[in-house]
């Protein structure tokens, strides 16, 4: 069983219905190239980037951190986006089916400098 979350599904009428019990909880660590901590950079985090509303919409702290943030919704992954200036934006998909740490190295951009 997955840490964190257990989705059953239940047979009603012939429909299916998903109950997502409990949730999720989702860390993110950015360094630089050096493997130093990236602060301020800008964390995106959203499940749906066509419907209004996000998972998480911050910035990383002098450790490089966001504060954890938690997701309790249907979906069972995300888009993370990751930028600042002076490195290349990062884009990548992260789970949401168990508690995750995504670890994110931003790369300079020389055209930014």
């Amino acid at each position: 069983v997955a840490a964190g979350r257990l989705t059953p599904s239940i047979r009603t009428a012939g429909a299916t219905v998903t109950v997502v019990s409990g949730s999720v909880d989702i860390n993110v660590n950015v360094k630089d190239q050096a493997a130093a901590n990236v602060a301020s950079a800008l964390v995106y985090i959203d499940e749906d980037l066509g419907s209004a509303g996000n998972i998480a919409n911050t910035t990383t702290d002098a450790n490089g951190d966001i504060t954890t943030v938690s997701y309790n919704g249907p979906a069972s992954s995300a888009t993370l986006r990751v930028r600042k200036y002076g490195y290349k934006p990062y884009v990548g998909t992260i789970t949401l089916l168990s508690n995750s740490t995504t670890n994110i190295t931003l790369i300079t951009d020389p055209q930014q400098t």
